[in-house]
C-alpha cells in the first residue's frame, strides 16, 4: 500500500506535491503525487549518489528523452522530468491496478479470456514501443500493472541509464534472469525481438504461475535460458504455440510484436477482465478522493538485484468524466444569445515547418478542419500540436464526395466562402475567421469549434498523427495519449486522435480527426476540444452530428 511520507522525505518536487510513499527501488524512491491540475502520478527521484554519477545522468536523459517519445493505450507515458536539477526526477501516470506478479500470487493463473487481453495488450504495446525506437529490457510480471480497461507496461527504456553506474557496484543486474532473453543474458545486443523473447515467459507465467525456467539462483536461471528449453508442458492449448514461438533461442525466429497483434486481434478488456477488478471500472472517483493505488509490488530481498524502480503506473483520466465543469474551471456564462460575450479569443498556435509554411502562403487553400477548443479565454501559445495536426493529418483516398445529412432540428447549416459547410449546434455561431480556419462558440462554456485548411496535406492520416503525437510528447509534458486509430469515414482515408493535457492546473481533452478529400491538394481534420470534466457530455451531443453534416469544398 501507499505509506505515509516520512520526515525526511520532500513534500514537493517540482511543482508535483508528494502524497505518500509507493517504494524505493535501485534508482530511487517512488512517491504518489499529484499535479497542480489534480491528476495522480508516480513521481521517482533519483538516488542522490546517482545525481553525482555524470555519466549516469548523461544516459538518464537520454532514456527519459526516448521514452517520452512513447505513447500507446497499453503504455504508461512519462509526462514530466527533470534530468539536470541537483536530484533528478521523472514522472508517470499513475495506474490504479495490481502488477501481474500481485495478481497471480493473490489469484492464481488467469483463465483464457483474461490471458488474451492481457497478450493482446501486452503486443499492442510493444509494437508502440518498439516503433519509437526503444526497447524495453525488463519486461517481467512486476512491470505489466492491470488497470481497469487493460494491461500497462511500464518502466520502458529507463532502465539502461542504470548500466555502467554505481548500480551495477551493488549488485544490480540489467533484467530479471528469469525473463531476459538468451542474448541479453549473453551480454550481446538485445533488440525488440529481447523483448518478444520476455513476452512469452510472462505470458507463460501469467497462465500457469510459474516461470518457464523455473527458479534458483541468478547464474542457475541465465544458464537454463541461454542453454535450457522452456517448460511448457501445463500452458493450456490455446496459449502454448504462441509462447513456444515467442521463447525461440533465434531471435530471427521470434515473431514481430505487429504479428503478434495481428493474429491475437484487438484486447477486449471488458469489466471485470482482471482479478479483483471494481464492479464498475470506468466509474470517476469521488471528488476529492484521489484512486486507491494498489499496493506496490514486492521489492527484492535486502542485498538481493533490485529493479531501477519499484513498479509504479499512473492512472489516466476516468473513462467516462463526470458531467460539468470541475471545480475551479474558469467558466464564463454564455450571454442572452447564448454564445460567449465578446470576440472569442483562440489560443495562437505556432506553425512548425514546411506544411505551415505553405499553409501561410496560400490563403485560398481548401482545406478544413473542425475543432472543438479550449476556453475561449485561454491565453495563446496552449494548444499547438492538435490544431497542427489538424492542418496536416489529410490523407491519401479517393476525392469523391459523400452525401451528408441535414442539420437536426435547431442546428444551423454554416457555408464558409472557402466552400465547405458545417452544421452548428443551437446557439453557435461564427467567433474569429482567418486566411486558414474559423472558429466558432456557443452555450458550451470553454469549448471552441474550429475548422481549418491546407492545400498540402500529408499522404497518411494515421502516419501524420502518429508523428505529430510524437512532437506533443517531447514538447508537452502534460500529454497523455488516449488514442491514435484509423476510421472508415465516407470514402477518406481518415484517423482520429484523441489525448488530454494540462493547461493552467486544468484537464482539457481534444479529439481530432484528419481526412484528405483530394489526395496532395485537399485535407480537413475535425476536433473536439475543452474542459475533460465536462467532455463526456459534449461529445456524445455534438461529434458524431459534426461529422456527418460536413461537406467539403473545392
Amino acid at each position: 500500500m501507499v505509506q505515509a511520507l516520512e520526515p525526511a522525505d520532500p513534500r514537493q518536487v517540482g511543482r508535483y506535491r508528494l502524497l505518500g510513499r509507493i517504494g524505493r527501488g535501485g534508482m530511487g524512491q517512488v512517491f504518489l503525487g499529484q499535479s497542480p491540475g489534480g491528476r495522480m502520478v508516480a513521481v521517482k527521484l533519483i538516488r542522490a549518489d546517482l545525481a553525482g554519477d555524470s555519466d549516469f545522468r548523461a544516459r538518464f536523459a537520454r532514456e527519459v528523452a526516448t521514452a517520452r517519445t512513447v505513447s500507446g493505450i497499453f503504455t504508461v507515458p512519462v509526462v514530466d522530468a527533470d534530468v539536470d536539477g541537483p536530484q533528478p526526477w521523472l514522472v508517470t501516470a499513475f495506474v490504479d491496478g495490481p502488477s501481474l506478479a500481485d495478481a497471480v500470487a493473490s489469484g492464481g493463473p488467469l483463465p483464457e479470456g483474461p490471458a488474451l487481453t492481457l497478450a493482446a495488450g501486452l503486443a499492442e504495446g510493444l509494437e508502440v514501443i518498439h516503433a519509437a525506437g526503444v526497447v524495453h529490457r525488463d519486461l517481467k510480471p512486476s512491470n505489466v500493472l492491470l488497470a481497469s480497461d487493460g494491461p500497462r507496461i511500464i518502466d520502458f527504456g529507463i532502465s539502461r541509464a542504470a548500466d555502467g553506474s554505481g548500480l551495477t557496484r551493488t549488485g544490480w543486474v540489467s533484467g530479471s534472469p528469469g525473463f531476459m532473453s538468451p542474448e541479453q543474458a549473453e551480454g550481446r545486443p538485445a533488440g525488440p525481438a529481447s523483448d518478444i523473447f520476455s513476452l512469452g515467459s510472462v505470458l507463460a507465467f501469467a497462465v500457469s504461475g510459474q516461470e518457464p525456467f523455473g527458479s534458483g539462483a541468478a547464474p542457475a536461471l541465465l544458464y537454463r535460458v541461454v542453454h535450457g528449453q522452456p517448460d511448457t508442458a501445463a500452458l493450456p492449448a490455446w496459449i502454448r504455440p504462441l509462447v513456444e514461438r515467442c521463447l525461440a533461442k533465434d531471435p530471427e525466429q521470434r515473431p514481430a510484436a505487429s504479428q503478434i497483434v495481428a493474429e491475437l486481434g484487438p484486447a477486449s478488456a471488458e469489466a471485470g477482465w482482471r482479478p479483483g477488478a471494481p464492479p464498475h471500472p470506468g466509474a470517476p472517483p469521488q471528488p476529492g478522493v484521489p484512486p486507491r493505488p494498489w499496493p506496490p509490488t514486492e521489492l527484492a530481498a535486502p542485498g538481493g538485484p533490485q529493479p531501477p524502480f519499484p513498479p509504479t503506473v499512473t492512472s489516466a483520466r476516468p473513462s467516462s468524466p463526470s458531467p460539468g465543469p470541475a471545480p475551479g474551471w474558469n467558466v464564463q456564462p454564455p450571454s442572452p444569445a447564448g454564445t460567449q460575450p465578446g470576440p472569442a479569443r483562440r489560443p495562437a498556435r505556432p506553425r512548425r515547418g514546411l506544411a505551415w509554411a505553405a499553409l501561410a502562403a496560400v490563403a485560398a487553400a481548401a482545406v478544413v478542419t473542425l475543432i472543438l477548443r479550449w476556453p475561449v479565454t485561454a491565453q495563446p501559445g496552449h494548444h499547438p500540436a492538435a490544431s497542427q495536426a489538424s492542418h496536416r493529418a489529410a490523407t491519401s483516398g479517393p476525392g469523391t464526395p459523400a452525401a451528408t445529412s441535414p442539420p437536426s432540428p435547431g442546428w444551423t447549416a454554416y457555408t464558409d466562402p472557402e466552400g465547405f459547410r458545417i452544421g452548428l449546434p443551437p446557439g453557435w455561431a461564427l467567433s474569429t475567421r482567418s486566411s486558414s480556419e474559423v472558429t466558432f462558440t456557443g452555450p458550451d462554456a470553454g469549448f471552441v469549434i474550429l475548422v481549418a485548411w491546407n492545400n498540402t496535406p500529408k499522404p497518411d492520416a494515421l502516419a501524420d498523427w502518429r508523428n505529430q503525437a510524437a512532437l506533443k510528447a517531447q514538447s508537452d509534458p502534460t500529454y497523455q495519449q488516449i488514442a491514435i486509430r484509423r476510421v472508415h469515414y465516407r470514402s477518406w482515408n481518415a484517423a482520429d486522435w484523441e489525448f488530454t493535457n494540462m493547461y493552467k492546473g486544468q484537464l482539457t481533452h481534444s479529439l481530432d480527426r484528419g481526412f484528405i478529400v483530394t489526395p496532395g491538394s485537399l485535407g480537413y481534420a475535425i476536433e473536439l476540444y475543452g474542459p475533460d470534466a465536462g467532455w463526456a457530455p459534449v461529445r456524445a451531443r455534438l461529434w458524431a452530428h459534426l461529422v456527418r453534416t460536413f461537406s467539403p469544398g473545392g
